[in-house]
């Protein structure tokens, strides 16, 4: 029937993880031999694919998925595979350094003697635990200003997350409605504020209007572009164009519309 922990659950049922083998970004990473080793923003999306180079596996730029899209598209059509909203849109703060995620935490759900609360808790590797503990734990600062007070916990107040080393991190997951493929899946990632705020709500939106469906549902993935306002390490402020992640569904009446999310992909 199948193996528990890897193709079933403790209840029976099936687990379904397909191999993420399609990226879409509307980001680049570092340019080849750049000093800056940041990555670069665009104002469209791009489409990689898995590629063996040597003996690393690295994404590459897909050409036959993007000649399927036109020229910078700034629109895609997205179908929905899962029923679950956590397997359509991941999201966690997680602190990304070269060796790998050092940080990371979510939003759970705690039952108690009240009923039931929810609360970040994060996990992180340590030097006592490389392989990750609970984060903060009992741990307090060993120096400075805050020698002898608990570290904060997960969230608002956290040092890293107002430093900036730790962001929101969203993955979400789907198939190209022009580039379809059953048994794997594409990913695009975003540490956008903005973009993973929208991202969540176009989805809630969706299912609250779908009687709590996902799967199968049709919609369009948008990068609009906004204009921000930021301050430098020097206090001055500046303005950017951004491009901003968003769901939606649409149609030439509300009749229309709903019957585009219930009709079969």
């Amino acid at each position: 029937m199948g193996i528990l922990g890897l193709t079933h659950d403790e209840n029976g049922s099936a687990l379904e993880k397909l191999p993420v083998t399609i990226k879409v970004a509307i980001g680049e990473g570092p340019e080849p031999g750049s000093k800056n080793n940041h990555p670069r923003r665009l104002d469209h999306f791009v489409f990689k694919r898995k590629t063996l180079r040597e003996q690393d596996v690295v994404w590459d730029p897909a050409p036959d998925i993007a000649q399927v899209h036109g020229e910078k598209p700034t629109e895609l059509g997205v179908l929905f595979l899962n029923a679950d909203p956590t397997g359509v849109f991941r999201t966690q703060y997680a602190f990304w350094t070269q060796t790998g995620c050092k940080c990371h935490g979510e939003l759970v759900q705690i039952s108690n003697g009240d009923g039931l609360r929810v609360e970040m808790q994060a996990t992180r590797r340590t030097q006592k635990h490389p392989e990750g503990e609970p984060w903060p734990g009992n741990y307090k600062y060993i120096e400075g200003a805050r020698k002898g007070q608990p570290v904060e916990p997960c969230g608002d107040g956290c040092p890293d997350l107002e430093r900036g080393d730790c962001r929101p991190s969203g993955d979400l997951y789907f198939m190209l409605e022009k580039f379809p493929r059953l048994g794997a899946i594409c990913r695009l990632h975003t540490s956008s504020y903005r973009s993973v705020r929208n991202l969540s709500n176009g989805l809630m939106q969706i299912r609250r209007l779908n009687s709590g469906r996902l799967a199968g549902v049709k919609a369009v993935l948008k990068a609009t572009p906004e204009k921000i306002w930021y301050r430098d390490q020097s206090g001055i402020n500046h303005t950017s164009v951004v491009h901003i992640l968003s769901l939606e569904v649409g149609g030439p009446d509300l009749r229309s519309l709903l019957a585009s999310m219930e009709e079969p992909a």
